[in-house]
């Protein structure tokens, strides 16, 4: 039986759940803490782009600083080289750190989607060793899109040192931005693909299945991606339109804020319904899937414990993570539901 599969029904389910979530009722406190698990969830994604001036007005310009930090470089070799591995040192250590905050803080964000509560320690506590595992693979994937770009920008660098030298723009500059291109989009798109794909099926089947990165991105490419291309293709550009219109409803917000949404975590706070609604629409986006995919509560499942009421599915341990009451054996029976997800 072939699972029919929308990208649109979801919308009108998030938009429920996120106005359950913080609207029913409306507590300030809520929102601070589930604005704290969401600003953490954000650190491993980015934030915005770098302005630059390449305007190069006054007496400056760009030919002579081109030419004074060529110059530079050629007198100074052995310092560059240096400066640029402490930097690039520097650089991929502030990355481990932004990435083990945002993986262990994307675990945190959906168990409160989940359980529809604010809470930060216990989760940060329970999905420890799932976080940190997300760490290294969001890392090394961080990491090997910045390697591209710098070996992109030295072959690109090589091929135009010539023009660099005399600070003028010539044939051998036009050549390097073409192979710089040529190398760097074909790669992007990889790498853009490859980040969405453990954003919104890999981080989620790693919190409902309890398993570890790969694993979970076996999980989410025979389950979820192949034999639905067509689908998760509209997935994309669904959520893509969607990141236009949250685009443009962020942008009114800074406006009416004067500009306090661009203050980090505070931003997060204002704008929380917006992170709500796009993480829930990923989630009940995986729910038509099949029963091993339901992440939000239906009537005799998940199962739960007697004595807290916490989601015990798929726990192995034979006790509550949260109050550590043992389970009986009959809700042991029910930590995994019978039915297989869609293939």
């Amino acid at each position: 039986m072939t699972v029919q599969i929308s990208v649109v029904d979801p919308i009108s389910k998030a938009i429920d759940r996120t106005r359950k979530i913080l609207f029913q009722p409306f507590a300030m406190k809520k929102w601070f803490v589930l604005g704290f698990c969401a600003f953490l969830a954000q650190l491993s994604e980015g934030g915005g782009t770098p302005q630059f001036n390449f305007s190069g007005g006054g007496r400056g310009g760009v030919r002579p600083m081109l030419q004074s930090t060529t110059s530079w470089v050629q007198a100074n070799a052995s310092v560059a080289i240096v400066g640029g591995l402490v930097g690039l040192a520097v650089l991929i250590g502030l990355l481990a750190l932004l990435c083990w905050l945002g993986s262990r803080g994307q675990f945190m964000f959906i168990d409160g989607l989940v359980h529809n509560r604010a809470a930060v320690k216990l989760p940060w506590r329970i999905y420890e060793d799932h976080g940190n595992n997300l760490m290294v693979y969001r890392l090394l994937i961080n990491v090997a899109g910045i390697m591209i770009i710098i070996m992109s920008a030295v072959v690109s660098a090589s091929i135009a040192w010539t023009d660099l030298q005399t600070g003028q723009m010539g044939n051998s500059t036009t050549l390097a931005l073409l192979v710089g291109f040529a190398l760097l989009i074909p790669c992007w798109i990889v790498w853009s693909v490859v980040s969405m794909i453990v954003n919104n099926f890999v981080v989620p089947a790693m919190y409902l299945h309890n398993q570890k990165f790969v694993e979970a991105w076996s999980t989410a490419w025979h389950h979820v991606i192949v034999g639905h291309g067509k689908t998760i293709t509209l997935y994309f550009l669904m959520k893509f339109a969607l990141g236009m219109g949250i685009g443009v409803i962020a942008a009114v917000a800074t406006c009416l804020t004067c500009c306090l949404t661009g203050i980090p975590y505070i931003g997060t706070v204002i704008l929380l319904p917006l992170f709500v609604f796009e993480r829930c629409y990923s989630l009940y986006f995986l729910e038509q899937y099949g029963y091993q995919w339901w992440f939000f509560v239906r009537e005799g499942w998940p199962p739960r414990c007697e004595q807290c009421g916490y989601d015990l599915r798929y726990n192995t341990s034979g006790r509550c993570p949260e109050c550590g009451t043992p389970i009986p054996p009959e809700v042991m029976q029910r930590m995994v539901p019978p039915a297989e997800p869609a293939k």
